[in-house]
């Protein structure tokens, strides 16, 4: 990891942080974070919408004391999952609050030795460089608790180990996007999915979401956001099936758009598994498929399905 630090006569210091192929940068006396957001006390916005609580000076634990500790402030150990978050985080802790050592978050291999995962989301740890060293993570079965080490990255320690911890709110994670409730923010796009017993067909998914949320059918075009849908589906939500979304072939056999925008759905992989869509004209209407890819379906099928909010 590179460091270099520039101070100029008013006291600014301007941080650039290299680490593998990810590059940060940020002027730490002007983020332009959103000042409309609030975190509730201790917490402080790291990044745009991230509430985080770093333990101070003489307030150091083992991994399972620093997890209660989180949660007497109704937090948890930091699922930190962007390498620019990660700089963020190592910024402040190293520049700012002038803390020199080692950081507990809430990643774990404890359930299966070389799985690491985020203890509260039960999602992947991101492994390799950026986040990790070459050669690490490497203590095996005693080793099997995550911490950021003072050098910035990820690494693994005994969970009795005692360091600092980073706590995070994970209560406002949908207030503090800009999304109106009972929308949360996926990537970039506000979405919503009604509770498991709300089943419609194509049109009366559309109607539900337009006359009861002000929203419409999802219009999903990036294959990032699909997989973080597919997430929250799967791990968050703990659904399991197929949901609407506001791509339609009906105008014109074999030309798949989003209804909303008119323009095209993406087509191939990593959207659709080879030879869909296979529908023909009996089925015209776009599904995220309990597989995580999109598929052709008949609309008047009754599915789960993915409201979203547009901005504009």
């Amino acid at each position: 990891m590179k460091v270099i630090l520039v101070v100029a006569a008013v006291a600014v210091v301007v941080v650039f942080v290299v680490a593998g192929d990810c590059t940060w940068s940020q002027d730490i006396n002007s983020r332009s974070w959103d000042e409309s957001v609030i975190c509730p006390e201790p917490y402080t916005l790291i990044g745009n919408t991230t509430c985080l609580y770093i333990s101070q000076w003489g307030v150091v634990r083992n991994w399972s004391a620093a997890q209660t500790y989180c949660s007497v402030y109704e937090g948890e150990l930091a699922v930190i999952n962007d390498c620019a978050l990660l700089g963020e985080v190592w910024t402040l802790t190293q520049h700012v609050l002038n803390l020199t050592g080692n950081f507990w978050v809430g990643g774990s291999d404890a359930e299966a030795e070389d799985s690491w995962v985020w203890e509260r989301t039960v999602k992947n740890v991101p492994m390799g460089v950026p986040f990790w060293l070459p050669g690490h993570p490497d203590g095996d079965t005693d080793e099997n608790k995550l911490m950021i080490a003072d050098n910035g990255y990820f690494t693994d320690a005994n969970e009795t180990q005692e360091h600092f911890f980073i706590c995070q709110d994970f209560s406002t994670l949908g207030s503090i996007t800009g999304c109106n409730a009972p929308y949360i923010l996926i990537g970039s796009s506000c979405f919503y999915i009604p509770p498991w017993e709300v089943l419609r067909n194509w049109q009366d998914a559309q109607e539900y979401c337009i006359e009861g949320l002000l929203g419409e059918l999802a219009v999903i075009s990036d294959c990032d956001t699909l997989g973080q849908v597919w997430n929250w589906i799967h791990y968050d939500l703990n659904m399991t099936g197929s949901f609407w979304v506001g791509g339609s072939d009906s105008a014109m056999e074999g030309t798949w758009v989003w209804e909303r925008v008119w323009q095209r759905v993406p087509m191939g992989v990593p959207y659709w598994l080879h030879g869909q869509p296979d529908g023909d004209n009996a089925e015209n209407k776009l599904i995220i498929a309990k597989n995580g890819f999109f598929d052709d379906e008949n609309e008047s099928q009754e599915n789960y399905f993915i409201c979203q909010y547009f901005l504009d």
